[in-house]
């Protein structure tokens, strides 16, 4: 083929590197930096385009479209007309050669979680670089961007980029309904301006693709059998927190939303919901960079005011999808948080959480290759090492406490006498007594009328004998005792309840350690059954590592474009084994295109020869060994946490015993004082 460059020279091309419906991809004969670009079929419109693109690339900062394979020059055909263009050649893989787990575990098996958060800043970073410059991407897809060797993300098919030059605005007429935000489902590109927060719905797909392995945000189990672009148009996130009964969850295995951090996950669901009536929205107030938080169901032009600074906050605002700024800044602090787990190089996970890579690990589902080479696994590390034995002795052996009021030591006790104006008796008493032995002593003389006087003076005598300011003494300080004793008595049944409280709370804690530890002694065994079962089935064990090695994506299928690709990479449909154990067909894949897939994961099963003599696979004894560890790390984990808990309950058992005790002594001591001081009037 014949074509020539802007400058007229004339360039022959050679076979096409690629072809696609578009046109065809060519070396450049000249640049072995550059392709060159040749349209099937070239529009008027398109070769205006083209001629855009090249005057706003000599206009923008250059620095800005680094990240894309921008067309440097326009390539003419007959009668000087655009057919192509020239662009950078990039060397890279496809963007979902690293979140697809069976395929990146295979082209770079070390790679690890962190590496897959920087590529994801990386990917905001191309992001916000054609934002800046007012360049929207419209046509999202996991096609369109490529992973350099060094972790960059450079972008490509930017020729349906939407620009606007010399006041025309030039749309992108494409996209793809797996990364198209709800707003524009079912919409005719072609006639749509489209914005930068359109885009943001895109970029939040490939990030949550990236953190979360594989899984699209929006494809889940349902009660109803939606599509992914049906789920995405009726807000159906599964993995939201802000939605109750939707009867959308997120699949089996999949990486919970607490491995990434609240602030994280929050700007999905800003992302995912920004036009849904469900949740929030952060908002960063312009005056102040205080975040605030707005419900979304609130319209479009409800007025708002910083919580902080009280500046009115931009219309709609509480809609907007985060950017590609706001995530760069979220990723780099996601990463600033993470550690390294012990048991895998390649797993990270926030300070103060258990690994989640680990936790899947154990229910069978490796995300990263295992940290076990398959060649030798020590045993012997998945018993209990002498650590987890010191602390189950120590949970085993700890006693129990038996908790009893103290008996408060013998003190000596002056008892209070009575308030000053208060005496026991009246003269009445005195003058009764003088009355009855004057009646007495005089009855001889004064004959009958002396029994009257005895009368008088006994009745003067019982009268004055106690005076009323004594008796209401006497009963408050018999009140007083009988309070300070009824205190003592809750006390010890306080005491006594909190004692069978904790020590059925140790035993509690006690015996699921036992269990726990049993669990561990336990491991070496299962590790040797699992060894046993793996001999048993080697036929169905080496047929599922041969299937594993034909990737679908590596693939050509008549009907299976990138796209269909990709949506059986969201449903988990890697390679020829899944395929081949599936057990339905994924929806959006046409049952002919289903129906040769099966075909083809059949002939490579045909392909499959059993050797009887070769050992289990490495990567099977790897994933085995690798499961058992994260098992166990799980366990010891566990039984760390019993100890901290018998710690904390022993702590409040004591502290609590502590405060019955010293209240216990003091209601002695005022009991004590309480008898003293009665003792003390009635010897008055």
């Amino acid at each position: 083929m014949k074509v020539s460059d802007s400058r007229g020279r004339l360039l022959s091309l050679g076979p096409a590197l690629n072809q696609g419906g578009e046109g065809s991809v060519h070396a450049h004969p000249e640049q072995p930096s550059s392709l060159i670009k040749i349209y099937a079929n070239t529009t008027d419109e398109r070769a205006e385009k083209i001629l855009a693109l090249l005057d706003y690339a000599r206009q923008a900062d250059p620095g800005q479209l680094k990240h894309a394979a921008w067309p440097t020059d326009a390539i003419y055909g007959s009668q000087r007309k655009v057919v192509g263009f020239v662009m950078p050649k990039i060397k890279g893989r496809p963007i979902h050669s690293f979140y697809s787990p069976k395929e990146r575990k295979q082209t770079f098996p070390h790679m690890s979680w962190r590496q897959l958060i920087k590529i994801s800043e990386n990917t905001a970073i191309a992001f916000e670089g054609l934002h800046q410059s007012g360049v929207v991407l419209g046509d999202i897809n996991e096609g369109n961007f490529l992973v350099t060797d060094e972790g960059y993300v450079k972008l490509i098919d930017c020729d349906s980029y939407q620009i606007t030059q010399a006041g025309r605005t030039f749309k992108c007429p494409v996209g793809v309904g797996m990364w198209t935000p709800p707003e524009l489902q079912g919409q005719s590109f072609a006639d749509i301006v489209r914005t930068a927060d359109h885009d943001a719905f895109g970029l939040a797909v490939l990030i949550f693709q990236l953190l979360f392995i594989g899984r699209h945000p929006f494809a889940a189990k349902r009660r109803e059998d939606h599509s992914i672009e049906q789920a995405i148009q009726q807000n159906l996130f599964a993995y939201s927190r802000e939605i109750v009964d939707t009867g959308a969850v997120a699949p089996d295995l999949s990486l919970s939303v607490h491995s990434v951090g609240q602030s994280v996950f929050r700007l999905f669901e800003q992302a995912f919901l920004a036009n849904s009536p469900y949740g929030e929205s952060l908002v960063v107030c312009p005056s102040c960079s205080t975040t605030n938080r707005l419900k979304r169901s609130s319209p479009t032009t409800a007025l708002f005011r910083c919580g902080s600074c009280k500046t009115s906050l931009p219309n709609g605002s509480h809609h907007q999808r985060p950017s590609a700024s706001t995530w760069i800044e979220a990723l780099r602090d996601l990463d600033s948080n993470l550690i390294t787990c012990p048991n895998n190089k390649t797993h990270q996970h926030l300070r103060g959480q258990r690994c989640p890579f680990c936790d899947l690990e154990t229910r069978g589902y490796f995300a990263f290759s295992p940290a076990f080479d398959g060649a030798h696994v020590p045993t012997a590390e998945l018993g209990p090492d002498p650590a987890v034995r010191r602390l189950w002795e120590e949970l085993r052996t700890a006693a129990i406490p038996a908790y009893n009021l103290p008996i408060l030591s013998p003190v000596r006790t002056i008892g209070r006498p009575l308030p000053r104006g208060i005496t026991r008796s009246n003269p009445r008493f005195y003058q009764g007594w003088v009355l009855v032995v004057a009646a007495v002593i005089g009855s001889y003389w004064i004959g009958g009328f002396a029994a009257l006087a005895i009368f008088i003076g006994v009745t003067m005598i019982l009268s004055g004998k106690e005076t009323r300011a004594y008796r209401k003494e006497m009963a408050l300080r018999q009140e007083a005792l009988s309070s300070f004793r009824r205190q003592c008595a809750n006390l010890e049944t306080e005491l006594i309840t909190e004692r069978t409280r904790l020590g059925s709370v140790l035993d509690k804690i006690r015996r699921e350690a036992a269990q726990i530890y049993q669990e561990i002694e336990q491991l070496q065994l299962a590790y040797r059954n699992g060894i046993k079962e793996l001999d048993q089935k080697r036929r169905d064990v080496q047929l599922r590592v041969h299937l594993n090695k034909y990737l679908i994506a590596r693939r050509k299928f008549t009907g299976l474009g990138p796209i269909r690709k990709a949506l059986l990479q969201a449903n988990g449909i890697e390679t020829a084994a899944d395929i081949y154990f599936a057990r339905y067909r994924v929806r959006g894949i046409p049952s002919e295109v289903w129906d040769a897939l099966r075909k083809w994961s059949e002939r490579q099963c045909q392909q499959f020869i059993f050797d009887e003599s070769e050992p289990i696979p490495p990567e099977e004894i790897a994933n085995l060994g690798s499961s058992l560890r994260s098992k166990k790390s799980a366990l010891v984990a566990a039984l760390q946490k019993l100890r901290s808990d018998w710690l904390i309950a022993l702590q409040r058992g004591n502290q609590l015993a502590a405060t019955i005790s010293r209240k216990s002594l003091v209601a002695q001591q005022q009991a004590v004082q309480a008898e003293q001081d009665i003792f003390a009037i009635r010897e008055v």
